[in-house]
């Protein structure tokens, strides 16, 4: 719950800190410094795994967690501490939780006013839903194809240190060229991925997928908090922002059992493959009408 909501803030807080013809280098060298820290971390708490007997990890889990927390609250403080909200005029006066579910459930019932952000939103819920569930079952798919757990485990590895250079550039890409032009060649992207994936039956195949998907995943984040600054209602925007958060949590709905239902019903998860490239060929047919409209640059006033 507390990562989650964070995450709504967060997502929300990208126009106060950067110009609209800098928010897909910030927001990628936001997410591309996450994973450096995921790294980091990993690197740290490995070892100590390692040095666990065998049978007692569950056990020797309790001080990861800790460091987990210390850690992401270490690296918390430098935005808490420096780094000043711009409040609303609206809101000088006080907070009122009643106040703010009220404004959100407006905001909800005339949805319909808001129809290129929703179209967005669907969008959104599309591609994601078909990333999501490749990342759920590329380690039973590769399992499935002879590839052991050892080497599933460097490609998830060697996949973390192509997505900081990977969010980095696409964030990049998307300030010179435009957000949605970007994930449409990110959706492609994974169209490939996955039409390679059909017929990936080695190590190396496998390694490939990891390496481009490690930029295909954190990117399509990176580039689409961008997107939602650009199609939703400046005065809604956190709002809008919840429902961004709620359509990546909503993607595992559908996905995931037509995945396995696929699988199961012919004995072979590569055919549930077509099922995903057919989500990401839907999700790039709406984005073309998706309305991108051009904002002024403004500096942003926090700091």
């Amino acid at each position: 719950l507390g990562y989650q909501g964070g995450t709504v803030f967060y997502n929300a807080f990208l126009p106060e800190v950067a110009p609209v013809d800098r928010r897909g280098a910030v927001s990628g060298l936001g997410d591309g410094l996450g994973y450096v820290g995921a790294l980091l971390a990993m690197g740290i708490v490995l070892p100590y795994l390692r040095g666990t007997q065998e049978g007692v990890v569950s056990q020797s889990m309790a001080p990861v967690f800790l460091f987990v927390a210390a850690f992401a609250l270490l690296f918390s403080l430098p935005t808490f501490l420096l780094v000043r909200d711009r409040m609303p005029p609206a809101s000088r006066g006080g907070v009122s939780i009643t106040g703010a579910l009220s404004r959100q459930w407006a905001t909800l019932r005339h949805l319909r006013r808001y129809g290129n952000t929703f179209r967005f939103l669907l969008t959104y819920l599309l591609y994601t839903d078909a990333v999501t569930t490749m990342s759920l079952f590329v380690t039973i798919y590769a399992r499935s194809r002879n590839v052991s757990m050892e080497e599933i485990v460097l490609i998830f590895l060697l996949s973390q240190i192509t997505a900081a250079p990977g969010t980095l550039f696409m964030g990049r890409l998307a300030d010179r060229i435009g957000a949605k032009p970007t994930i449409a060649i990110l959706i492609g992207l994974w169209l490939v991925l996955l039409g390679y994936g059909i017929f990936a039956h080695t190590f190396t195949d496998f390694l490939i997928i990891g390496l481009m998907a490690g930029v295909g995943v954190g990117a399509l984040t990176t580039v689409s908090r961008a997107m939602m600054t650009m199609v939703s209602p400046p005065a809604h925007q956190a709002e809008f922002f919840g429902f961004f958060a709620v359509a990546g949590r909503a993607s595992a709905v559908l996905g995931p059992p037509l995945f396995g239902a696929i699988s199961s019903l012919t004995g072979d998860a590569r055919y549930a493959l077509p099922a995903l490239m057919a989500l990401l060929v839907a999700a790039l047919f709406l984005l073309r009408g998706v309305e991108v409209k051009r904002l002024h640059r403004r500096v942003p006033s926090a700091r």
